[in-house]
C-alpha cells in the first residue's frame, strides 16, 4: 500500500501484488470456500466489516493475504484457518 494525495485529502492506494503461486493457491481455497457456503462477496465483507472491494482484492489475488486476514476469514466461515493452505505446502 502507498499513499497519494489529491486535493490535500491522502488516500490509500494497492499496488498489484507480485504473483505468487501460494497466493493464488490460497485465493482459490477461500474462492472456494465461499462458493461451498453459497456466500457473495458482499455477504462475506459484511461479515468481516470491510467493504466489498476488500474482498474482491484478495479472491482475485490483486492484494495478498496476510495471515491475520486469514484468521479473520476463517472464524467469519466457521473453518479452520489451516484449510486454506494448500495440501502441498501443510504437509
Amino acid at each position: 500500500m502507498f499513499m497519494v494525495s489529491l486535493d490535500g485529502l491522502r488516500y490509500a492506494k494497492y499496488a498489484r501484488s507480485m504473483p505468487s503461486p501460494l497466493n493464488d493457491a490460497v485465493a482459490a481455497e477461500v474462492r472456494a470456500e465461499v462458493a461451498r457456503q453459497a456466500l457473495t462477496q458482499q455477504q462475506l465483507a459484511d461479515r468481516l466489516g470491510e467493504g466489498q472491494w476488500w474482498v474482491s482484492r484478495r479472491l482475485t489475488g490483486d492484494v495478498a493475504w496476510e495471515i491475520a486476514d486469514l484468521m479473520r476469514v476463517a472464524e467469519a466461515l466457521g473453518v479452520q484457518v489451516t484449510q486454506f493452505i494448500p495440501a502441498a505446502v501443510a504437509s
